[in-house]
């Protein structure tokens, strides 16, 4: 007779599973039907196929729709045009001025947002300019001059400017 007070004891479980050994194959696994040999005939409805959903025949009648987003695309609000000015310095006998420092600054302001120096022939230009209120500033050695300009979006270049030292 065996002791059984020195072998371990088996726990008692209320409920008991059975194991299954895993497949040895793959097509255990995964039913599918053989399907004929090419040098059989057989009829197309006789053919056994793979286990596998059809997808159904599409329709003449139906298109494929061209995929639209569900709301309209956001734009950006728009920017007032950016704006030009362009003219030139001249002194008291209506010469050209050259090498005159023309500023460009907003009213308001005592800071430049645009600086150029006039040409041999005292022409200046500014591009890139915002429309709104503006101070015009011009000098070269010891002459100072200053105008006020608006630039509005509706006549937004602007040409033939003169600045008088």
């Amino acid at each position: 007779m065996s002791d059984d007070r020195n072998s371990p004891a088996e726990p008692e479980y209320p409920h008991t599973f059975t194991v299954s050994p895993l497949p040895e194959r793959e097509d255990e696994v995964f039913p599918m039907q053989a399907l004929p040999s090419d040098d059989t005939v057989s009829p197309p409805e006789a053919r056994i196929l793979p286990n596998k959903p059809e997808d159904p025949p599409p329709h003449a009648s139906e298109k494929k729709k061209p995929y639209r987003p569900p709301h309209p695309p956001v734009r950006p609000p728009a920017t007032p045009p950016l704006c030009h000015l362009s003219g030139q310095v001249i002194n008291r006998f209506s010469l050209p001025v050259r090498d005159a420092e023309v500023s460009l600054i907003p009213h308001g302001s005592s800071r430049a947002v645009h600086t150029v120096k006039s040409d041999a022939l005292g022409r200046f230009r500014i591009s890139h300019v915002r429309p709104g209120r503006y101070h015009l500033k011009a000098k070269r050695r010891f002459r100072r001059a200053e105008q006020e300009i608006n630039i509005s979006p509706k006549k937004c270049n602007q040409t033939g400017i003169r600045i008088r030292l």
